[in-house]
């Protein structure tokens, strides 16, 4: 029962808010490198960090600033733009409840960490363990290939993000690639698992003769 332009909207702002996660992640994973390290050519071959470093910036900025200001639906927005001008009027009422932006900001940044702290697990199951900065960037920039992915689960994206980025902060890519495939079926196995109970939860709250909730038995 959802509009379409309502789940756009709502897409779109979570998409706004994880970017601001996984860009405040990566600043962070970069600065980490650049402090421990001493210098700012930390990449593969010696090569300078700071074309990464301007693009991270320029992304941060552009997505706090989307996640702030969201311009006005106007009057020539009708016919075929008319759903453009819906997506911006949903936008808008998102950010008007700033505390449900800081909610989902709050939510999006305990996601990325989570995943920072099983792909730094991984890395030391499989005997490679890596410094938390590399981690950190390795996951944000995956992460940021997710959300532009067409394919389900980000397949492909994800995965070859991963491993690319990892070559050029000087992770092995066959170290790379396992941790890629341990960290899948990881994940699939803890998405399986908690769907079940939620889907398990939702069909018995939906079965005939489920108890109301408190709203329906007052109205």
């Amino acid at each position: 029962g959802l509009a379409y332009s309502h789940f756009v909207s709502t897409l779109a702002g979570s998409y706004v808010l994880a970017t601001i996660a996984q860009m405040v992640l990566a600043a962070g994973g970069l600065a980490v490198l650049w402090a421990s390290r001493g210098t700012v050519r930390f990449l593969a071959g010696g090569a300078s960090a700071v074309p990464v470093m301007v693009v991270v910036g320029a992304v941060l900025a552009a997505a706090c600033v989307m996640a702030v200001w969201a311009p006005r639906p106007r009057e020539w927005m009708k016919g075929p733009l008319r759903p453009v001008a819906r997506v911006l009027e949903g936008w808008r009422a998102i950010l008007s409840d700033r505390r449900l932006v800081r909610q989902t900001l709050a939510c999006c940044l305990l996601i990325v960490a989570m995943m920072t702290v099983m792909f730094w697990l991984v890395f030391r199951m499989l005997g490679a363990p890596q410094e938390a900065g590399v981690v950190a960037v390795v996951v944000a920039l995956s992460g940021l290939a997710a959300l532009i992915a067409i394919t389900p689960g980000a397949l492909g994206f994800f995965d070859v993000t991963a491993i690319a980025s990892g070559a050029f902060l000087g992770v092995p890519e066959k170290v790379s690639l396992a941790a890629v495939v341990v960290f899948r079926v990881t994940d699939l196995v803890l998405t399986l698992a908690l769907g079940s109970v939620s889907t398990w939860y939702l069909i018995r709250a939906k079965a005939p003769g489920a108890p109301a909730d408190a709203s329906q038995q007052h109205d």
